[in-house]
């Protein structure tokens, strides 16, 4: 009975969530409708309990709002001292115990609940931050968990592309813990619809594991997500899978957040060894203004109840600097052997999917998940939750943040290549910032690709090390979109050279730093050596658009959409603009390019004249006489 109390509570939870933000009318009324069911369900249950059950229930959340009343911090409205602190020592915690960790936790809330609004148009003249809480959009993995049974009939049209499913179960409305991804037949003929299984519950279901993303994908903002939901979570009023779905309710637990590149420095400046990381843990939490943490950690490892969030393992370089920072490698087997010493701990490590392959992965035989790409579901959830923050956040009138909601899930569902970026949370984040700041989204899409590169070669990333590009390379007056030239250009010719199954090209290291050499040569930088290597430093650790693939020493674009669009850009702005669209006309792999690029011919007048170049010659081969048209 509790069991199925639970179920039902967490379902709720769910749903009123849901409900906290703007739904199509339809998808509203069906979630209210299936609310209201699972209340009275919940309240017939309830019921059922014997008083002697619910009276023994209510003098346990008694006492334990009472000794929390009398603890000395509270996070955000959920009392924290006191519950966690006996699961963490096996006892009550005296009074410095609970207030210690109280105030760790509190820290910890106060650093990874905003998110920085980067890439704004700065109207204010004040840097906004909008609440993770709010914004946050359920995360899940590719693997599949079974959502209910199903029938052959339904199987049979799936597989047929014609199932109409409810939009409660529909991936283009439903959230992935409601919605129907697959149909599945087992071998004795039974059907079963599937669904994503959620981030929170890949890591509830295994002791250590490798989460894998693309970049922009979501990794640091789910582990921010998961660290600040157990930290501010108060047992005595609701279950934590109401907040955190599919968790088991039973783990509550510690986490700490380690990034992965401040343990690389400490393993270099102490050593390798399992007490370097064990310091380094310690230091992570100490930083949070809260000292003689050495209980609650070592407390917490040994009785597993702390969490470890590696977080950015592709962050790390491939090769070691002696002194300031251990190579990728050795990293990861200091945290495979720390957490192997300390077994009852649970290991998160976060990475890029193109950064763990190789000898990295061979090192470590964890359970291993992917973020999946954002589902339309997630996006038309994500999309009026974050302009509704916005609006709470900046001042912009609610009715501009509804409007301008509706326009980017309508762009979205109408433009399939929007949709296809929409899939990436960063990417998805910028189109939403392209329309606060313009006011409209641009109806061609060269216009969009254009305010998307701006903002990351500008400005989106700069509050991450404190520099844009432009500074980054030391010329802080240049504008960051100077830098287009040479990508352009490599955009090009790692299109034309792609072999790629995604049909993105790489542009190796060595490549790009000898053209940024001869670039920052040719205009004139007296340091043109030390201006390139800063951006490739930049590329490497900041610039959502360049990614590194470590691996081959090599970059690729974020997405083969903004390839496309830089290379059909350098292909127009050549002086042999003409015969180059000519010859690669026939070329279906630059069909998109070339469309990009004249796209952007048509923002002035010379590059009509262009235009009219390139359709005069078309024409006059099929032996028409353009000229006297015109």
């Amino acid at each position: 009975m509790d069991a199925d109390i639970t179920a039902l509570r967490q379902q709720i939870a769910d749903l009123q969530a849901a409900l906290q933000v703007p739904l199509p009318t339809v998808v509203a009324d069906l979630t209210r409708t299936q609310l209201a069911a699972l209340q009275e369900q919940l309240s017939s249950a309830e019921s059922a309990i014997t008083g002697s059950n619910r009276a023994a229930q209510n003098i346990i959340t008694r006492d334990l709002n009472q000794g929390a009343a009398n603890s000395s911090g509270t996070v955000y409205g959920a009392v924290v001292g006191l519950n966690l602190g006996k699961i963490i020592f096996g006892r009550d915690p005296d009074a410095d115990e609970q207030r210690r960790l109280a105030r760790y936790l509190a820290a910890l809330v106060n650093k990874w609940s905003k998110l920085e609004l980067r890439g704004k148009d700065d109207r204010s003249g004040e840097d906004n931050q909008l609440s993770l809480a709010r914004v946050y959009t359920l995360m899940a993995v590719k693997s599949l968990e079974v959502l209910r049974g199903a029938t052959r009939e339904e199987g049979d049209l799936f597989d047929r592309g014609i199932l109409k499913l409810s939009q409660a179960e529909d991936p283009a409305f439903a959230l992935p813990n409601y919605a129907v991804i697959e149909i599945f037949e087992t071998k004795r003929q039974q059907f079963f619809a599937l669904r994503q299984k959620l981030a929170t519950e890949a890591v509830s279901d295994n002791q250590h594991l490798i989460l894998l993303g693309d970049p922009g994908g979501g990794k640091s903002t789910f582990i921010r997500h998961l660290a600040i939901s157990l930290a501010q979570h108060d047992a005595a009023h609701a279950p934590l899978s109401a907040v955190l779905p599919f968790w088991n309710d039973q783990r509550q637990l510690l986490p700490i957040i380690l990034p992965l590149r401040e343990l690389a420095g400490a393993l270099a400046r102490h050593g390798v060894s399992s007490h370097t990381v064990y310091l380094a843990l310690r230091q992570a939490m100490e930083s949070y203004s809260v000292h003689a943490v050495d209980d609650l950690l070592s407390e917490s490892l040994h009785r597993g109840v702390a969490l470890l969030l590696f977080d950015g393992l592709d962050e790390v370089p491939l090769a070691s600097v002696a002194g300031e920072v251990a190579d990728r490698i050795t990293t990861l087997r200091a945290v495979r052997d720390f957490a192997q010493q300390h077994s009852a701990a649970r290991v998160v490590v976060t990475c890029r999917v193109r950064a763990f392959e190789g000898e990295i992965k061979q090192c470590i035989k964890w359970p291993v998940e992917t973020l999946a790409p954002w589902t339309l579901g997630q996006i038309r959830h994500f999309v009026p939750a974050w302009y509704n923050e916005l609006a709470a956040t900046t001042g912009m009138p609610q009715a501009q943040a509804a409007r301008a909601s509706r326009d980017l899930v309508a762009a979205i569902v109408e433009r399939p290549k929007l949709a296809e970026m929409a899939r990436t949370p960063l990417l998805l984040t910028m189109m939403a910032l392209v329309l606060y700041n313009d006011g409209t989204l641009p109806r061609d899409r060269p216009q969009l690709y254009e305010r998307v590169l701006a903002m990351l070669l500008g400005r989106w990333d700069s509050l991450r090390g404190g520099d844009n590009l432009a500074t980054a390379i030391g010329h802080p007056s240049w504008d960051s979109a100077r830098i287009r030239v040479v990508l352009d250009e490599l955009s090009y010719h790692a299109h034309r050279e792609a072999t790629s199954a995604d049909g993105r090209g790489r542009i190796t290291r060595a490549t790009l730093r000898d053209k940024l050499i001869e670039f920052f040569k040719n205009a004139h930088l007296s340091n043109y050596a030390d201006a390139a290597e800063r951006c490739l430093e930049y590329f490497q650790q900041r610039s959502g658009l360049l990614l590194p693939d470590d691996e081959r020493d090599s970059f690729i674009f974020a997405h083969l959409t903004l390839q496309e669009h830089c290379a059909g850009c350098y292909l127009v702005s050549q002086r042999t603009a003409v015969e180059d669209v000519l010859q690669h006309r026939t070329d279906d792999r630059f069909r998109e390019p070339l469309f990009l690029g004249l796209g952007m011919l048509q923002e002035d007048k010379q590059g009509w004249l262009l235009i009219e170049k390139i359709l005069a010659r078309l024409i006059s081969r099929d032996g028409k006489d353009y000229e006297s048209k015109y």
